[in-house]
């Protein structure tokens, strides 16, 4: 397993002493890590991205203390330095009072709400005598212990999860690179030079949409400097030498039925929208129009016919908890970076939309055979906030309006992907010719 690079080592130890041949083996192989004495020297607010974590279980005041105590106390410290949101993480239990662990690992596995892998690893065990017969610690034998004391389909998975974010960390350096090599200068002209550049790249995204402020500009140009990151990171995967042992293999056994189901609805989750909330209306956002199922009874059943519902469905839906109706933003992007939306200027701006449903309960079997092929059924079986749900879009029914972000509630953004496929249905439908002929 390759060790994270970008700083996502942490250590925890009271002795400077200790630590310093650790930091030193670390910075020697290019890996950065954060080193705290104790609690008192903890960020203000949690860590996140942290993926090796030494903890060393003598800290100031504890070193004649009852496994309990050692115990309560490294699960406060995780707590208060790493966050929930963190992500997967190997705690590394760094003592030589290996008596103390296994108590330790234990209250670590229980409390700890995230991916949680946990090594118990004496320090003596990781030093070697150098030639001036000094003890230092050893990377190489780092290694050995952790791979000895996880199993290897833990540590394999783990190893991938940290050469992707390696791959990313490298991808996005090697495209800064790349973007400030077009100054050609390295001295006095290089700030002018790239400031001028991301201004190119701001106008050429945006053309004739004057923005004011430099922070609007510079993630305007960062909508084209970004294209490239996906095929950087990926050229830097592919010269990877992947951290997993020969024998390897990703699992193909299906697991219970109920941890399948819910692995499919929070992948499509991933896949289908994200939820990174904006304060102005853009391609791909899906409002929910207040006042539920009754917000246009009549228009949702409608949409619902096109789908397939039956009578006894569209009876009940009036009353149901478990549909909303909704609109999809289907505004070209090129109308929103470049101001050719439909416009009253100084008062208002028009966007094109889609009517949509969102189900969910009892609510998504009823929808099995769509009467038209302009009834999309975009997103199938996706998890949202807990909840399992279909997105069923209408193409037959696009409209234009003022979007009044005020009077609906924004749920998520598609992807650009599924937007993108949205968009080319709905333009295939409005520029369907349809066939005429004698029978």
């Amino acid at each position: 397993m390759d060790l994270p690079k970008n700083a996502r080592v942490a250590v925890v130890d009271n002795e400077p002493k200790e630590v310093k041949d650790l930091l030193a083996v670390l910075a020697k192989k290019g890996i950065g890590a954060l080193y705290y004495v104790g609690p008192s020297a903890f960020p203000a607010d949690p860590l996140t991205g942290i993926r090796l974590l030494f903890l060393d279980l003598e800290l100031e005041g504890l070193q004649s203390s009852s496994p309990t105590t050692k115990a309560s106390t490294a699960v406060g410290v995780l707590k208060k330095l790493v966050s929930p949101d963190n992500g997967p993480l190997v705690v590394v239990i760094w003592t030589d009072h290996q008596e103390d662990a296994a108590q330790v690992k234990a209250a670590l596995q229980q409390a700890v709400k995230m991916p949680l892998f946990v090594a118990c690893i004496a320090k003596s065990d990781c030093e070697t005598v150098d030639e001036t017969g000094e003890r230092r610690f050893s990377l190489d034998l780092i290694q050995t212990q952790l791979d000895a004391q996880l199993s290897s389909a833990e540590i394999d998975v783990f190893g991938l999860y940290v050469d992707w974010e390696n791959a990313v960390f490298k991808g996005t350096v090697q495209l800064a690179a790349r973007l400030s090599s077009v100054a050609d200068d390295n001295g006095e002209k290089w700030h002018e030079i790239m400031s001028r550049a991301f201004h190119k790249l701001y106008k050429t995204e945006c053309d004739k949409n004057d923005l004011v402020g430099a922070k609007e500009q510079f993630l305007c140009a960062c909508h084209l400097y970004n294209d490239g990151l996906v095929s950087s990171v990926n050229n830097a995967l592919s010269k990877m030498q992947l951290g997993v042992s020969e024998e390897f293999k990703f699992k193909e056994e299906k697991l219970s039925d109920e941890i399948e189901n819910a692995l499919r609805n929070r992948l499509n989750a991933f896949l289908f929208y994200d939820r990174i909330s904006h304060a102005f209306v853009a391609p791909g956002d899906v409002f929910a129009v207040r006042g539920g199922a009754g917000a246009d009874a009549n228009l949702l059943k409608a949409i619902l016919r096109d789908f397939g519902a039956n009578c006894e469905l569209l009876d009940s839906i009036s009353q149901s908890e478990n549909i909303k109706l909704c609109k999809v933003i289907v505004t070209p992007l090129c109308d929103v970076a470049q101001n050719k939306k439909l416009t009253v200027p100084n008062v208002c701006k028009f966007d094109r939309y889609a009517w949509a449903v969102l189900a969910c309960g009892d609510m998504r079997s009823g929808f099995k055979n769509p009467k038209t092929d302009y009834a999309y059924n975009v997103l199938k079986g996706f998890e949202y906030d807990g909840v399992v749900y279909d997105l069923l879009i209408d193409l037959c029914a696009i409209g234009t309006e003022v979007v009044d972000i005020e009077s609906m509630d924004w749920l998520f953004t598609l992807k650009p992907a599924i937007l993108a496929d949205v968009q080319s249905k709905a333009a295939n439908q409005l520029n369907r010719i349809g066939i005429c002929a004698v029978k």
